[in-house]
C-alpha cells in the first residue's frame, strides 16, 4: 500500500496494519498518522518528519477486515544484539579483500532459514580490527 492508500483506508475506518496485526495504523485527533504497537502502546509516525517517506516498506502495510486482534504468534518485536565474530583469513589478502570475504560470510550466516522462529532483518559492521591492530603491532 502506498501512503495515499494507507491514509484513505484509515480515514474510511479500515484496520490498517504494518508487518503484522500487532502494529496498527491510526489517526490522532490532531490529524497525525501513527503506527502503534498494541502490546506496549509505543508509537512511531507513519512517515518521516517531512511526511514524504513511509516508516516501513509499502508492501508490509495491509488491511485486515476480520476485526480480530493479533494472535500471540503474530506479535513480533525487533531485538538488537551485540555480537563479536573472530575470523581467520588469508594474510596475503588486502584488508579490503578480507573485509569483503567476512561480509559475504555474514550474509551467508544470516540468510533467512525457512520456517525459522526468528530471523535477522539486518546487520551493521561497525568496525573491523585486524590482528596487528588488536595487539598494537601497527607501524
Amino acid at each position: 500500500m502506498n501512503l495515499a492508500e494507507i491514509k484513505a483506508a484509515v480515514d474510511a475506518g479500515k484496520n490498517v496494519h504494518w508487518s503484522n496485526k500487532g502494529y496498527r495504523v491510526h489517526k490522532t485527533s490532531s490529524g497525525e498518522y501513527l503506527i502503534n504497537f498494541g502490546q506496549n502502546e509505543s508509537s512511531i509516525g507513519l512517515t518521516n518528519r517531512a511526511g514524504t517517506t513511509l516508516n516501513g516498506q509499502p508492501k508490509d502495510f495491509f488491511i485486515d477486515d476480520t476485526n480480530e486482534g493479533p494472535s500471540r504468534e503474530d506479535m513480533r518485536e525487533e531485538i538488537t544484539i551485540t555480537a563479536q565474530f573472530i575470523y581467520d583469513a588469508p594474510a596475503v589478502l588486502s584488508k579490503d579483500q578480507q573485509s569483503l570475504l567476512i561480509y559475504k560470510d555474514l550474509v551467508r550466516l544470516l540468510s533467512e532459514a525457512e520456517n525459522a522462529a526468528v530471523f535477522c532483518v539486518g546487520f551493521t559492521i561497525q568496525s573491523v580490527a585486524f590482528e596487528a591492530e588488536t595487539y598494537g603491532n601497527v607501524a
